[in-house]
């Protein structure tokens, strides 16, 4: 292969997937003037015709029905199919050392868990899951603070909409799902998980709770609540039968940060007193420089950061891969108590 072949395979990325969540990752790619060529599996062949009849001008973006095809012309391998199938395309793609973007949560069963964990080095520190909150603004500033030794106490996160009540979510899978990573709990629950566990380090203990609010379907509610073995806590209510909330608190020992629908507002000093000598929250202050939707936002951010690393050959820290595996583990030993 001629060194002007090896350099568009280095610089061309495979996606599997292709709907809602997809679409999103193919338009950050699509925007990423390093990335020469853009391959999209569809396993049906109605949906890779229509595709592919769609993309008439876009010759960056092309279409295959053959998964063969990501192995023999892309350098990276992006996994943004349904959570069930996460596994076997890790599974097929390990065999060919390519850096691969995985989208949460990579493994739905202990067994998975056990296959992936015991991977070589080599091939872990290329694959990426995309915990994307890593990449958000709060969270860097967040862990700016705490490098600098300012002492978190504890993470509180409250987030929810009222999809539940909706007729078009009533049979969709987030509510029928016999598996915990692909309901409420482990599904949404991963993203807030993975984050505490990178910030306050080694879980100790873990307690899930679970409800149906809605009275539709199964599951919609649940609180996680983790112990970590420093001692610190965090906190985490997810539901689909409430209203639209979004808000995430760091409890530090002398001040507090709140996030809530793009704002970020300090709340300090500890010891702030009202005339009698009591308590009073303490004064606020809006960090606009931290503005933004955690979300959407560190999405684009996750993507730049893993085709930065693939494109030089280099890799990802190996820490990352087992704060993964660590999250998925929460989930997995809870639904194992309860069957």
């Amino acid at each position: 292969m001629t060194d002007v072949l090896l350099e568009m395979l280095r610089k061309s990325i495979g996606i599997i997937g292709y709907r809602n969540h997809s679409k999103k990752l193919l338009q950050i790619l699509n925007k990423d003037s390093q990335i020469k060529k853009i391959l999209v599996y569809c396993y049906k062949d109605e949906i890779f015709l229509k595709l592919k009849k769609k993309n008439q001008t876009n010759k960056k973006i092309l279409y295959t029905n053959k998964l063969s095809d990501l192995k023999n012309l892309c350098h990276s391998i992006i996994i943004s199919s349904p959570s069930d199938t996460h596994f076997y395309y890790l599974k097929y793609f390990v065999k060919f050392y390519q850096y691969i973007f995985c989208e949460k949560p990579g493994c739905i069963n202990k067994t998975q868990v056990k296959f992936i964990s015991k991977l070589p080095k080599k091939i872990r520190s290329k694959i990426y899951f995309n915990y994307n909150l890593l990449h958000s603004n709060f969270y860097q500033f967040i862990k700016k603070m705490k490098n600098s030794n300012q002492d978190i106490i504890n993470m509180s996160y409250h987030s929810s909409t009222g999809i539940a009540f909706l007729k078009k979510f009533k049979n969709n899978w987030r509510f029928t799902s016999k598996e915990i990573l692909q309901r409420i709990t482990g599904n949404w629950g991963v993203h807030s998980t993975n984050l505490a566990i990178n910030i306050f380090g080694k879980l100790g203990k873990s307690l899930i709770s679970e409800a149906n609010i809605s009275s539709r379907g199964k599951i919609d509610t649940c609180s996680i609540t983790l112990k970590f073995n420093n001692n610190k806590t965090a906190n985490i209510f997810l539901s689909y039968a409430a209203p639209m909330s979004d808000e995430m608190t760091f409890f530090f020992k002398n001040k507090i940060l709140k996030y809530k629908e793009g704002n970020v507002t300090e709340y300090s000093p500890r010891n702030f007193f009202d005339r009698k000598g009591l308590f009073k929250t303490p004064p606020k202050k809006n960090l606009n420089k931290l503005r933004g939707d955690m979300s959407n936002n560190s999405l684009e951010k996750s993507v730049k950061y893993f085709v930065g690393i693939a494109l030089k050959n280099g890799i990802f820290p190996v820490y990352l891969f087992d704060n993964a595996m660590e999250t998925v583990k929460v989930f997995l030993n809870f639904d194992s108590q309860i069957k």
